[in-house]
């Protein structure tokens, strides 16, 4: 064992878990913000701290969804062990979270040009590259529509004929892609590649991608 890139490991599994801690802190704050806009919003009149409460509501998902995807890092991190394996990747995470093996997370700017991409295993990768190769695919649909895009079986091949049979010779019959956006516009999107039908864990496609985007992107911690 390489005693030096072992103890690299520990340190990144300790900056993943104070992120982690973090968004837990942040996730309480705005949950007894969340609590507060509820009590006021019982009175008469003042139903519009009901939407208040429920913006912080949603918040605080975000920042415990965040915190959960920083400890599942952290935790595949402190037990690797460099030189045995693959070194973890944080989009491993990301991936199980939406019940999936295989996710790709890509960044692009206005002209929607991608400028930056991580992937959870080479299979994501792999379909990633050919997205951008080819010019056509489920990431580039769901960051110029801004809405959610899935596909299966031979709808892939119909939607995108280059694309579609390029995927089907890595093996992968069901892609699903959500918008990653903020109030200035779209800065990429969240692709997963044969998702199973039921999600792992209380978190889905779209609110992974939310923390994603509020939280890991754009967060004091980006």
């Amino acid at each position: 064992m390489n005693p030096q890139g072992h103890e690299e490991a520990l340190g990144l599994a300790a900056v993943a878990l104070g992120r982690a801690a973090r968004a837990l802190e942040r996730a309480e704050r705005a949950e007894a913000a969340a609590a507060h806009h509820e009590l006021l919003a019982a009175r008469p009149g003042r139903e519009f701290h009901a939407r208040i409460a429920a913006t912080h509501r949603r918040s605080a998902a975000c920042h415990r969804s965040s915190a959960s995807l920083q400890e599942a890092f952290a935790r595949r991190t402190a037990e690797w062990t460099p030189g045995q394996g693959a070194e973890p990747r944080f989009m491993t995470g990301v991936a199980e979270a939406c019940g999936t093996d295989s996710a790709a997370l890509t960044l692009v700017d206005s002209g929607r040009n991608q400028l930056a991409v991580a992937v959870s295993d080479e299979q994501s990768r792999a379909a990633q590259e050919l997205e951008y190769v080819l010019g056509e695919g489920p990431s580039r649909d769901a960051a110029s529509a801004l809405r959610p895009v899935h596909a299966s079986g031979p709808a892939i091949e119909t939607r995108w004929p280059g694309y579609g049979r390029a995927l089907a010779s890595l093996g992968i019959t069901s892609v699903a892609a959500v918008p990653l956006g903020t109030a200035a516009g779209c800065i990429g999107a969240l692709a997963v590649f044969d998702p199973r039908p039921v999600l792992a864990g209380p978190a889905d496609l779209a609110a992974v991608a939310e923390a994603l985007t509020r939280i890991v992107l754009l967060g004091p911690d980006a």
